[in-house]
Formats: C-alpha cells, structure tokens, sequence
C-alpha cells in the first residue's frame, strides 16, 4: 500500500501548499502519523495548563524517510538531551598546551591567592566546592572556586542579581577591580592585589579560560532546565485528560485554540480524487489524481458500523465491484510551533541549537569549541534524523463521498441505516481519533438510476468532545533543523560586502542593473555604469513581497521605510508579519532583560531577502562567546542565510 500512500500524499501535499501560498513558513512534507495519529489541537485548558497530547505530539523527533516523508519515531527531548550528554567543549592540542603553560608559570601565584583567601575568610571546604560546581556548572579546584564563584559571582553581584558569573576578562580590563564588585565584604585588600597579579599573569590565555567556563555554565543551565523544568526556568505546566498536572519543558503555540477553531471552521479547502475497482475478494485497483493505479489490500478504506460490522468499500452486500472517491478536506490552516530558546540573561529556556551545531561542524578536528565526546550517531541537515516540527498543517476530517457506479442500492441500504454513525478508517488509520463512530452515514439513490452514493460526514469540531480531546486531521508538517550548520561561518556583513565590491566594480549593464533599488546614496546614481558618485553608497535590504515569521520568543518590531523615516511593524512572539515592501531598516526583539537592536542598513543581503523565500524566521541565537545574542534570519527552506550581531542592547 505504500506506493498509494506517496501518491496521496504528494497529491495532498502540492493542494496544501497552493492552498496555503505565502502564509507557510518552511518547506512543507508529509508525515507518517503512526500511533500519534490526528493532532490534539486544543492545546490549553482554561487554568493556561498545555494540553499533554499536544505537547507529547509536537516534541517527536522527526526523521526523514525514504520516500520523502517524516517519521515521528520518539521524543526530540530525549534525543535532545543525549547530545547534551555527550557535549564538551575542548581546547585545541595548541591552545591546550598554550594553557598548561601559562598556568605552569602562574602555580605559586595561583596557590597565594588561595592562601591569601583561605588565611582572611576561612578554609575551602568540599561543601564549598559542591556549592561552586553547581553554581558555575563544572568540577572546580579551590583557585577556581576563589575566582570564579567568590569574586565572579557572589562579589560581583551576580547570584543577587540573577545573572551569569564575571569573566576572567571581565576582571582584567577592569581599571579598579573592587568598583565591579558591590557585594565584597571583609579584607579584600589581602585578596584582590594577589587576584590582579595572577590575571595579569594569565592575560596572554584568558580568553581561552573564559571561553571555557562560559561554555561549561552554559551546558549546565541548558541541562538544568532540560531535566527540572519549572516556571522560574521557562517551564510550563501541563495536564493530561484526567486533570492530573506536571511541569515540562516550554513550548509555544502560534495560534489560540479559539484561532484555531476559527480557521478550521472558515480554511480553505482542497479535494482529493481516486477511483478504485475491485480485482479479487482481497485486493483493490486504486488510483489517485491520476497517478499510475497500485494494487491495495481491499481494507485500505474501511466502515465500523456500530462496533458490530466491519466493511471495505466493496464487502457490503449491493456495493458493486467499482466506485470513484472525493475526499474533501476543508479548514486548510497552520498552528506555528516553537521551543522556549535558553536566554542567556534569564537563564531561562531549554533550546540552545547552537551549541550542537557547532560540535556537528567540528567533527573530529583538534580545534578549540564544542565537540561530541564520544562521538554520536545522530546527524544533522536536511537529510538527518535530529528534525523539529515547526509548523503544523491541518484541516477538520475529510468529507468522503463514495459513488459506486454499479451496485445494488436497495441491498445496499438494508446494511447501512440511514444517517447511521460509523467509525472510518484510511490505511489502517482511524479518522477523528478514535474507532467510535464518530462520521455519520448518509446514502441516496444516483439520479440516472444507475448506481448510488454514500456520503460519510466528519464531526464537527466542538460537538459531543471535551476540549483536550479535539483533533484535526494532519495534512504533513513543516520540519527544522536546527543543528545544521550556520552558512559555513559566512555572516551576512562578509556576504554585504563581497556584493558592494562587485556591484561598485562593474562596469557597465545593459540596462538598469539588477539591484539598482538597494543602493542610497548621499551622491547621483549613474544607472548606466552602475557608479555612485559624489557620496558614499549604502547598501541596503529591499523588501519586495517579504514576510517575517518570529520565532525568538518574544516580541519583535521591524522598522521598513525609505529615506531617513519609516514604518514600526510589530511582530509578537510565534506571530507572522504582513507583506512588507521597501527598506528593512532594524530588526529590534523586545526581551525581558533589554531592547536588542540589529542594524540592517549597513548590509547588502545578494539577493538573500526575497519573496521566493519568504517567509523567512527570525531568532537568536547565542554566539561562539556564549554570551553575544546574534539574530539568525532563515529562509523557508530553513537554511540559515543571515547572522547579523547586535548594534546595541538597552535595557
């Protein structure tokens, strides 16, 4: 039955997408639902709590098929946090060495400072090396727990205030190291010159010790609110069908279910075509929207009738050997899905897809950065098995009409009583949720006295099921992968300039060259020669039927407008923007901890921002430091294109 399962989906797949047109974010694929079946659609009660089946759904891992489709085979957190498990961040055999050796040179250093400390507030006690190793996020020796957790982090003010350690650096560039640290107390004069001496000593390799430590906090806040997810760390509470209530990991949702009802309700709709005839007592010819026909076992559409009958298409008495089939599917929509992404800041959030993706690239090689340790058999890309849904595409349940063009229709209506409730199945797979009878039965004798029809009617949305029991029919998914690889560590400033260069360098066109509307100039622009003259020539992004679909978690405004004014668009969190035309100017996403202003004006997108690949989703993502946020602009194809850092951040 498998090739008639591709040829409906690859029929119901290109129906969904011209149906859907600009408003899908990504490349939209089929599903093979298996035992998750229909989505749970009702995601929250009316305390706010995620439905469970909604969020057991949409947490699957997706792995590619060998036609095409996506599997769901287990949980995208498990998987998840077996990465982590398996995550180290590692020093280069060079950098290594660099290391040892400026740490060879600073040990009496290092062990007066401990002395110095010990001797003023007491001895270092395992209990105190416990309290660091959690703070900090890794093992740590005495020096480690005086500098890293006393000063960095109880001193500086960071454990009071919520936020991340001082860095090594941090410390160093500091002119006078006690003004940064408001929380110090007792005789830190016995201390902080010995602590300037050693940082001095160390200059030449702390940017390797910082990079460290900050990588090794960061896994551990990750896997922190991986494992005991909880609303102070981003979580949210969930409930099962019972009422019952547990704490997991966060998700968000792009629609309401009040949105969501409204769209199957109003969608558009698509219809799907077959014709089947019957070629012995166990199998079927079928075929669908004119694909080749394909030999089926007889059941692959099948009729409960009450619990006490089982029917195929053509094992009721009367029904003929021969029937054409319209599935009609309407309510066409999207539900946008997105994980709570880890704030480096709030130390909120689970996701952090940077990480992995940067151990993914690194492979094997003796370089400084993330790594798999050991090494793992999970892979990355389009064509890996570390997938995401992103985006779900659903309708209310088909509307099956069957037209049997030969068949007996007195017979026939003796089995199926009128406007009967019947439980339908297609390839294998119940339709509504359940094998109850959840369609409604309805045959009527055809007008020209040959043959007759059976109309089998879908539930409607919100009648006789309790709100997390709703289900839509799943027409495919739109898949991430968010720990492919970052354009090869090409940022769109690098990709801007290569396209200045060469646009500045041309000669001539035969006519209006083609980004003659993404230049401004202060000077006269010579269409011509493709010259700027008189002035300097900004490079800017032009909009041109471009959409944006936020997936940084939280608000966003874009500012679009020509000349020196514009246009403020906000976008809120797991939203999609409207049409924009003219000139992207910032992108500005509206966190808790600060306003994170990203300046487009300076950069020449080469094409990148265009309406074929539009919509394009917007996040951050925390950069190679571990604490830069940068924004990462995908097109919908979900290949990353644009890495723009920060201009400022006011908070």
């Amino acid at each position: 039955m498998s090739d008639l399962i591709d040829d409906f989906h690859t029929d119901i797949i290109s129906q969904a997408k011209k149906a859907l047109g600009g408003t899908l974010n990504g490349t939209l694929s089929a599903l093979q639902l298996g035992s998750q079946g229909d989505f749970p659609w009702f995601w929250s009660d009316t305390n706010g709590a995620f439905n469970e089946r909604t969020f057991n759904y949409i947490s699957r891992r997706a792995a590619p098929t060998p036609n095409g489709s996506y599997a769901l085979p287990d949980s995208f957190l498990t998987t998840y946090s077996g990465l982590l498990d398996k995550l180290s961040f590692s020093l280069s055999k060079a950098d290594q060495a660099k290391l040892n050796a400026a740490q060879l040179k600073a040990t009496v250093q290092a062990g007066t400072l401990v002395s110095n400390y010990e001797g003023n507030y007491g001895p270092i006690t395992k209990a105190d090396l416990a309290d660091a190793t959690k703070a900090l996020g890794h093992p740590v020796q005495k020096i480690d727990y005086v500098i890293g957790y006393v000063v960095g982090y109880l001193w500086s003010g960071a454990k009071a205030a919520d936020k991340p350690p001082l860095t090594q650096q941090q410390m160093a560039k500091a002119k006078h190291l006690e003004q940064i640290l408001p929380n110090a107390y007792g005789n830190t004069a016995a201390v902080l010159p010995s602590l300037a001496m050693y940082l001095s000593m160390m200059n030449s390799v702390l940017s390797l010790v910082d990079a460290s430590s900050n990588a090794q906090w960061l896994l551990g806040q990750v896997r922190g609110n991986l494992e005991s997810p909880d609303a102070a760390n981003g979580g949210m509470t969930s409930v099962d069908t019972q009422g019952q209530t547990s704490e997991t990991v966060g998700y968000t949702l792009q629609k309401s279910p009040a949105q969501i009802l409204a769209d199957l309700t109003s969608g558009s709709a698509l219809t799907i075509d077959m014709s089947a005839s019957r070629t012995n007592s166990n199998q079927l010819q079928v075929n669908v929207g004119g694909h080749a026909s394909t030999v089926v076992p007889i059941s692959f559409l099948s009729i409960d009738v009450g619990g006490s009958a089982h029917y195929s298409m053509f094992q009721a008495s009367g029904s003929g050997s021969t029937a054409t089939i319209e599935m009609e599917f309407e309510g066409i929509t999207t539900v946008g899905v997105a994980p709570t992404m880890f704030d480096v800041t709030s130390r909120k959030g689970w996701f952090n897809p940077q990480m992995l993706a940067e151990a993914f690239a690194n492979g094997t090689k003796d370089v400084t950065g993330w790594q798999f340790s050991p090494a793992t058999s999970i892979k990355p890309g389009p064509k890996g098995d570390f997938g995401m849904l992103t985006n779900m595409v659903i309708s209310k349940f088909p509307k099956i009409t069957i037209t049997y063009t030969a068949g007996n229709y007195s017979q026939f209506s003796s089995v199926f009583q009128q406007d009967s409730h019947v439980g339908v199945s297609l390839f294998g797979i119940p339709l509504g949720g359940a094998t109850s009878s959840v369609y409604k039965a309805h045959h009527a004798a055809s007008t020209n006295a040959k043959g007759f029809t059976l109309t089998l009617n879908p539930p409607d949305a919100s009648v006789n099921v309790a709100p997390l029991d709703q289900r839509a029919y799943v027409i495919g998914a739109v898949v991430d992968h968010p720990a492919a690889s970052l354009m090869g560590g090409k940022t769109l400033a690098a990709v801007a300039e290569q396209a200045s260069l060469r646009l500045l360098q041309n000669a001539s066109f035969a006519s209006t060259p083609p980004f003659a509307d993404a230049v401004e100039s202060n000077g006269t622009y010579n269409a011509e020669t493709a010259e700027v003259a008189d002035g300097e020539a900004r490079a800017m992004v032009r909009l041109g039927g471009v959409t944006f679909s936020n997936s940084t978690g939280a608000p966003v405004e874009i500012v679009v407008g020509d000349g020196h004014g514009g246009r403020v668009v906000r976008v809120e969190g797991a939203r999609t923007s409207p049409v924009l035309n003219g000139r992207l100017r910032t992108i500005d996403v509206l966190r808790e901890d600060g306003r994170f202003s990203y300046d487009m004006v300076p950069f020449w997108p080469n094409g990148l921002l265009v309406s074929d690949e539009s919509p394009y989703q917007l996040r951050q993502v925390l950069d190679h430091d571990g604490v830069t946020l940068l924004l990462l602009i995908r097109d919908n194809t979900g290949a990353d294109v644009v890495e723009v850092h920060p201009a400022g951040v006011l908070h």
